[in-house]
């Protein structure tokens, strides 16, 4: 009994390290696969600017 107790305590710290790369990796490529899970649909034009600019153009103000 005690010997399956140990061995199942080596592979949990075994698997531990897959486990926290487990974790970061989803971690890291949230928001990547966030927006499409929560229903985001962009146009080409939509996500050419998010990716070329990061963010949207200024408006431009009319000159007096």
């Amino acid at each position: 009994m005690e010997r399956k107790e140990r061995d199942g305590a080596r592979r949990f710290r075994a698997a531990l390290p897959w486990i926290g790369l487990g974790i970061g990796l989803l971690a890291a490529t949230a928001p990547v696969w966030r927006l499409p899970l929560l229903g985001f649909n962009p146009t080409l034009d939509e996500l050419l600017r998010m990716r070329c600019f990061g963010t949207p153009p200024p408006v431009a103000r009319p000159q007096q």
